[in-house]
């Protein structure tokens, strides 16, 4: 019987066997892409993901969002000034943590109990893949007012060049 035994990173279940055992039950259990010899991506049957793979393999993303689809979006949406603020911006709602972000779980850094180390990554990592796919299009994405489990895509809301004051962005003094 092998001596090794693999944890599920998401879950904590347990199994003793071989690798090659562990792959024939549904077992994911490959080498975290871009990181140390002998770091391993492991998952059981129950929480094997899109997601976990990609962290195991050394493939490009597929993309998170539809920026077509969320241009169009933010180009029909009101304009809207945040008080406190001097320019105006677009929003479209695109979902919640609990429907986007791998984990599923909402959780704040500095409270995350009941969110593991692996879940945690693959958030960040989610995350930071979004945002530069946003990025693209001059975009971010950002938490709900109200809810903070609510996201949305947002922009700011720029008028046409033609429609630009000529000193926008100076500052002028009347005195």
């Amino acid at each position: 019987m092998p001596n090794t035994i693999y944890v599920c990173g998401k879950c904590g279940q347990t199994a003793r066997d071989t690798q090659k055992q562990l792959r024939s039950e549904g077992w994911l259990v490959e080498r975290k892409r871009d990181a140390p010899k002998g770091e391993l991506v492991i998952r059981c049957q129950d929480c094997r993901t899109v997601h976990s793979e990609r962290l195991a393999k050394d493939i490009d993303p597929a993309p998170i969002f539809d920026l077509d689809y969320i241009e169009k979006q933010l180009a029909e949406a009101e304009p809207y000034t945040s008080p406190g603020a001097d320019d105006p911006v677009r929003s479209v709602f695109v979902g919640t943590v609990f429907s986007l972000y791998p984990s599923r779980k909402y959780y704040v850094p500095f409270a995350c109990s009941n969110v593991s180390e692996v879940e945690a990554e693959e958030d960040e990592a989610w995350r930071a893949q979004a945002e530069a796919e946003l990025d693209t299009i001059d975009a971010w994405l950002e938490s709900g007012e109200g809810d903070p489990c609510d996201l949305f895509v947002t922009r700011w809301d720029v008028p046409n060049q033609e429609n630009v004051p000529q000193d926008r962005g100076g500052v002028s003094c009347d005195m």
